[in-house]
């Protein structure tokens, strides 16, 4: 445990990250398996379409498409995204279509939808307890002269809020994943607690891990997302499975 709170050489795993990334193929594959999964985008939008013809209130239903989309597809694709990154970090060779791996069985696609669940239901409550908070606001402030300024100002503050927490509480479980895969013999519950005295260092690792690669991430979207298709990601989950591993002993 005490090793996992220690510095993680981050140039050192990011070498190694852009080894595996030049290696032939590699990238092409990783890159190939993001064009798949940004099928979701329009998926949303022609879904969404048909919901609006269907006269069907489009703001529940639009974040109950969000959720259904999120927990039963993006996840388990989003895991498949590992999947590939840490097959090929140990020297395997898989093809594009192991990215649907988390669909390949029914208990690794319930172990994928638990995961996305655990993870961003706790952000969902929170927005639906600003949600409240909004509708507090507007009612108390709204009357007031100067009031819609007063509410815009501390609606903002409660987004900010909302946005900080929601993100801690996701980074908490930052290393999950990585158990899923490295224990994927063990049921869900056995490879969460492979990490579990891993999880209070979780967030500072995640958060290190982010802000590494923030100069990429605002590159990537002035290029239109053109970087982070063809480089930015890839290399993040490649660091991701060499940091994670660098630590897989005091998991």
């Amino acid at each position: 445990m005490e090793g996992f709170n220690q510095r993680i050489d981050f140039t050192a795993v990011r070498k190694n990250a852009s080894l595996l990334l030049s290696q032939k193929g590699n990238r092409l594959l990783l890159v190939e398996a993001l064009l798949i999964c940004m099928l979701l985008v329009p998926m949303y939008g022609i879904l969404d379409v048909i919901l609006f013809y269907l006269h069907i209130p489009l703001i529940s239903a639009r974040m109950l498409l969000l959720m259904v989309l999120t927990f039963f597809f993006a996840v388990p694709l989003l895991l498949g995204m590992f999947f590939l990154a840490e097959q090929l970090r140990i020297g395997e060779q898989p093809v594009l279509v192991d990215l649907f791996h988390y669909f390949s069985s029914h208990t690794l696609y319930r172990r994928s939808v638990w995961y996305g669940a655990t993870t961003f239901f706790p952000w969902v409550l929170l927005t639906l307890l600003c949600g409240l908070t909004y509708t507090v606001l507007f009612a108390a402030f709204m009357t007031l002269e100067g009031g819609s300024v007063l509410v815009a100002i501390l609606c903002g503050c409660v987004v900010a809020l909302e946005v900080i927490f929601g993100t801690l509480l996701c980074l908490r479980r930052f290393p999950v994943i990585f158990a899923l895969l490295r224990y994927e013999n063990l049921s869900y519950k056995s490879a969460v607690k492979q990490i579990k005295p891993c999880t209070p260092f979780a967030t500072v690792f995640g958060l290190r891990f982010f802000f590494c690669f923030l100069p990429q991430i605002l590159l990537g979207i002035c290029t239109v997302g053109v970087f982070l298709l063809a480089d930015t990601i890839p290399r993040m989950l490649f660091t991701y499975v060499c940091s994670c591993a660098d630590r897989e002993n005091h998991f």
